[in-house]
């Protein structure tokens, strides 16, 4: 644990993220460094109940497979990690969400950037980067704009583990964006 707790922000949001996330709740990676982080070191209490694309660089998976996954099990807690470029393939499922009534909370990591690429190239190419940078919406006033619940935090509060708990048990449409 010593060495996982040097990888900061992503360990103290991923204990928070777990310790909030019923043990019965169903986590949905997207391809981002934090659900990458997720992937290799969050607890997972039950099967099926961690579903991710692997390291396939599928970007935009995320969140129409959390929709899907709690349309297949409305009963189950679904919590989608993305970044903001994988999140933006598909934002147009936000629409879905309210249209169907599918209670996901998706947290979006925006860095402005597809940030996995970018770092590959930075320590590749002596820190040159091309065609990684990202121009964002207001993700939280975006989500407002299809009728759902949107916050915008930063870090800190994203670690809050009373916070997290109360986003999580929301039982209407809602995105975080971080």
């Amino acid at each position: 644990v010593t060495k996982l707790e040097a990888l900061e922000p992503q360990y103290g949001f991923g204990k928070v993220l777990r310790e909030a996330l019923p043990e019965d709740g169903i986590l949905v990676t997207d391809v981002t460094q934090m659900a990458t982080f997720m992937q290799n070191w969050c607890p997972i209490y039950h099967p099926r109940k961690l579903i991710t694309p692997g390291y396939q660089a599928t970007l935009g998976y995320g969140y129409p497979t959390a929709l899907g996954a709690k349309v297949a099990l409305p009963d189950k807690k679904v919590v989608c990690i993305c970044g903001d470029g994988g999140f933006m393939f598909n934002v147009q499922e936000l629409s879905s969400a309210v249209a169907h009534g599918i209670d996901v909370v998706c947290v979006v990591f925006a860095d402005n950037a597809y940030g996995n690429v970018k770092r590959f190239q930075k320590e590749g190419y002596g820190g040159r980067h091309i065609g990684v940078d990202l121009h964002n919406p207001d993700f939280a006033k975006m989500a407002e704009t299809f009728g759902m619940a949107g916050l915008r935090t930063g870090w800190l509060v994203s670690q809050d583990e009373d916070f997290l708990k109360k986003v999580i048990s929301f039982k209407d449409y809602l995105s975080i964006f971080s």
